[in-house]
């Protein structure tokens, strides 16, 4: 798994840069940006997913649930000057 974000990357730079050469541009410029794009946003999309560990994000889930969730007692709101001048 960890070779194939490697292979995407080094594809989509080398695509990229023969992309900007003057046969890549007169021949293959439909074909070589589109290919640089897709197999960068490939590699990362393939690079965040294997860096995600499900214990972790259930251990976040649970905290922001409790946060959430947990009863917080009510603040008074000050009332502006202008209001206590007319009260």
């Amino acid at each position: 798994m960890k070779s194939l974000p490697k292979i995407l990357l080094t594809v989509s730079v080398v695509s990229f840069a023969a992309s900007l050469t003057e046969p890549g541009m007169a021949v293959w410029f439909g074909i070589l940006k589109p290919v640089a794009a897709l197999s960068f946003v490939v590699a990362f999309i393939v690079h965040v997913v294997s860096s995600l560990d499900p214990e972790v994000y259930a251990a976040d889930q649970r905290l922001r649930n409790e946060l959430l969730y947990q009863p917080k007692p009510l603040k008074a709101i000050p009332m502006p000057a202008m209001a206590r001048a007319a009260a």
